[in-house]
């Protein structure tokens, strides 16, 4: 699994901030072998993050002071005919691409509050991928 460090940059206030990354390189692509079984079987994937989830249960990015309300987001994982929205209550699944190789472009969609503390947010997201039965 290759996942970047994903950088949203300047983030509007009092809105929502869609940030998209579709270079090969901002993508979250999962490598495997395997054989045809692989290909028909269906995947829930979902991701923890270090700041835990707001009221609305989305995640939160936290300014460096922990003081600061955190800024509510969720990560839309595009991969064609596949859209998988985080965090994924739901369990929606998606299928392994045959050539060994699964890529995502993420899209993420921030809510700021017109009067968000400025400076830096962050969070750590790790990400799960398990066979549906």
């Amino acid at each position: 699994m290759t996942a970047p460090d994903w950088d949203l940059g300047e983030l509007v206030r009092g809105g929502v901030t869609h940030k998209s990354f579709s270079a090969p390189k901002d993508q979250l692509c999962f490598s495997y072998k395997g054989n045809n079984y692989i290909t028909y079987q269906e995947y829930v994937i979902d991701a923890g993050n270090r700041n835990g989830l707001s009221a609305n249960g989305k995640y939160l990015l936290k300014h460096q002071n922990a003081q600061a309300p955190g800024l509510p987001y969720q990560l839309t994982l595009n991969e064609g005919s596949n859209n998988v929205v985080l965090p994924n209550p739901s369990n929606r699944v998606f299928k392994l691409n045959s050539n060994g190789k699964t890529c995502f472009r993420p899209t993420f969609d921030v809510s700021t509050e017109k009067n968000a503390k400025g400076g830096i947010y962050s969070d750590i997201l790790t990400f799960t991928i398990i066979a549906k039965p």
